[in-house]
């Protein structure tokens, strides 16, 4: 029960922060959006959940117009989160374009990695 409260509480945190975030399992499929990413993306928690991050996060490089991929994403954001965010663009759900001229230091992809202990047999 302490996993649950622990997953629970911090999803309480990152709802209420004003940063954009996305959590991912190792898989890189999303299993939390906060509202500020929802609005971001226009990708609502609902329907987000289960899906690759690089379908609904899709940065493109504004000159060339290819595909910045997740993996590539997460590297560029422990060293240099102005390479991610210059000269891009944010492709939201709809297909509207958000230009990103400025470094986006508000957007926070995270990697959860907790074992999913619900199908464990109680001892």
């Amino acid at each position: 029960m302490r996993y649950k409260g622990a997953r629970s509480g911090y999803r309480v945190t990152l709802t209420s922060i004003a940063d954009a975030v996305i959590c991912t399992d190792a898989e890189d499929q999303i299993t939390f959006i906060n509202p500020v990413a929802e609005r971001l993306t226009g990708w609502p928690l609902s329907d987000a959940t289960g899906h690759l991050i690089d379908d609904v996060f899709q940065i493109v490089d504004a000159t060339t117009r290819k595909a910045i991929a997740s993996s590539t994403i997460k590297e560029i954001e422990h060293n240099q989160t102005e390479k991610l965010t210059i000269g891009r663009i944010l492709i939201r759900r709809s297909g509207d374009e958000i230009s990103l001229k400025t470094p986006l230091r508000q957007f926070t992809i995270v990697v959860e990695n907790f074992p999913d202990r619900s199908l464990s047999s109680a001892t």
